[in-house]
């Protein structure tokens, strides 16, 4: 039950971080360096790759019902 939890929790982690690089995308598209400035994509990129193969190696069907 537990494993479940840390799974959802996960998946919340990779939407938020998702949305996070669409936004700033979008904003580096819009104004360039408004977000590069004060922020290094790079690092927002890798914690997001990582979360995906973590949620893909640890997923169960039965996590989803």
């Amino acid at each position: 039950m537990a494993a479940k939890k840390y799974w959802q929790a996960g998946k919340e982690l990779f939407w938020v971080l998702s949305a996070a690089l669409f936004i700033f995308g979008g904003l580096e598209l819009v104004w360039p360096r408004v977000v590069l400035a004060y922020f290094n994509l790079d690092w927002l990129l890798i914690v997001w790759v990582f979360t995906a193969i973590v949620l893909v190696i640890h997923y169960r069907p039965s996590y989803e019902k």
